[in-house]
């Protein structure tokens, strides 16, 4: 059996690039040595690299990285995913098929956001959304429409611990009360999420909560993944649901 594709042993390579393989299946002794003959022919293509090959190859990576930012800055490449640290929860990042500048609306689950839920965290791959880019000085501030008919102006805060954004709801944004609920005298994980969704491009941001698996959240999760473009901060209980379309 040989697998032969384009992606390599990479993060990216293995889970977040948009790759293309073929799988081959022997159905004969022949076909066994024709594949093992076929992989000594590529094999001694191949040379052992030397020092001078790596050091070209990083400049050319160094030069090659500078130009994928700026086709992610112009919306035309798909942002890369937050780098972990040692020893994090890699957990699930989109591959990204649309960029989330071009995107209609964002969602995320609330979790277990401080401030009795007000105070949400967004990963950073969702901020260009918000024409926030990766050196986009912080705080930022962003017109929102609210479902009372209101605009309020909200601010994104960047941790850099974590190096995700905060946005803070105060307590005059319709649905944002009770989003944590006690029960035995412990604050419990949310069952909301939040959406930010603008009709037209010129149109401001509109804030909506909905219950996590409600008609709303049913919709935006069916729309983000028809786009191939949810995902989740981490793996496990702790972890929140996210994408947009």
């Amino acid at each position: 059996m040989i697998v032969i594709g384009s992606g390599n042993m990479t993060r990216n390579g293995l889970i977040n690039n948009g790759e293309a393989a073929i799988l081959l299946v022997a159905e004969s002794n022949a076909d066994v040595g024709e594949h093992a003959t076929s992989w000594d022919e590529l094999w001694a293509i191949g040379k052992v690299a030397t020092d001078k090959d790596i050091a070209d190859y990083r400049a050319k990576y160094k030069e090659a990285k500078k130009l994928r930012k700026t086709l992610v800055d112009l919306g035309v490449s798909p942002p890369d995913p937050p780098s972990p640290k040692p020893g994090q929860d890699l957990g699930k990042n989109p591959v990204w098929e649309v960029h989330p500048k071009s995107a209609n609306g964002v969602w995320i689950d609330i979790g277990s956001a401080m401030g009795k839920g007000r105070e949400v965290e967004l990963p950073r791959v969702l901020m260009p959304y918000f024409g926030i880019q990766d050196g986009t000085p912080s705080p930022q501030s962003r017109q929102f429409l609210l479902s009372n008919g209101k605009t309020k102006s909200l601010s994104f805060i960047l941790r850099e611990d974590n190096q995700m954004w905060r946005i803070s709801f105060s307590k005059d944004v319709p649905g944002s009360d009770n989003l944590r609920e006690v029960v035995g005298g412990k604050l419990q994980r949310s069952t909301k999420a939040v959406s930010f969704i603008r009709k037209t491009p010129a149109a401001k941001i509109a804030i909506s909560f909905d219950d996590v698996g409600g008609q709303d959240y049913q919709k935006w999760q069916e729309a983000s993944e028809n786009a191939n473009a949810s995902g989740r901060t981490r793996a496990g209980p702790s972890g929140r649901n996210y994408g947009f379309f």
